[in-house]
């Protein structure tokens, strides 16, 4: 079952829970949720777009059934304050969080795999995100605009990680658990912008 379809999501949420309010002049539109959003079990995919622009929410709670995080899923979520995404989870798609710029917590648990292009972009109150060690892939500005980050740690697990991934985070420290010279690709614009960076010291005898 994929949370992607909004008749399917009147049936699990009731109809009540779901209004489609327009604003502006070029009739931009988003769904009213309420502010703790409970994504029913059984779900394998947050569709996308599917809660884009859904500025009630401030709360989200996903379950272990769900494996992908689609495109712009929760974009532009702005009451969004913490997330927690389940080990379920293997793939968080372009755009997913995308300027949710009142979160300040993330957390990805163990069995995610890759954060793709501008997942977390322009999160600009995200001061703490932990990078579990499956993750293998950090993708092109994944982290981009996140000024507020202080401390990351990039496990040994992760073998590529993009341009401008974590570019503009002015106050993060940014520290890796893996040598330089051992990544499948490291982009020289990765950390563009950081406050530091701090690599694992080669083995010796490599």
């Amino acid at each position: 079952m994929l949370l992607m379809d909004v008749d399917m999501l009147k049936k699990k949420l009731g109809v009540e829970a779901i209004e489609r309010r327009w604003l502006g002049l070029h009739g931009i539109s988003y769904y009213k949720i309420p502010s703790t959003l409970i994504i029913p079990d059984g779900c394998e995919k947050v569709g996308n777009y599917i809660f884009r622009c859904c500025w009630d929410i401030k709360r989200v709670i996903i379950p272990e059934s769900v494996k992908e995080i689609g495109n712009e899923a929760f974009y532009n979520c702005a009451g969004l304050k913490k997330v927690v995404i389940p080990g379920s989870v293997e793939r968080i798609r372009e755009d997913a969080f995308r300027w949710c710029d009142n979160m300040e917590e993330l957390e990805i648990s163990e069995g995610c795999k890759i954060l793709e292009t501008a997942a977390f972009n322009n999160c600009q109150s995200l001061k703490k995100v932990v990078i579990p060690e499956s993750v293998e892939w950090i993708g092109y500005a994944a982290f981009m605009g996140c000024c507020k980050l202080e401390e990351v740690v990039i496990p040994e697990s992760v073998e590529r990680i993009e341009n401008f991934a974590f570019g503009d985070c002015e106050d993060a420290i940014i520290t890796l658990k893996r040598p330089e010279k051992d990544f499948e690709f490291l982009a020289a614009t990765a950390f563009n912008g950081c406050k530091d960076v701090r690599y694992a010291k080669e083995k010796v005898g490599d």
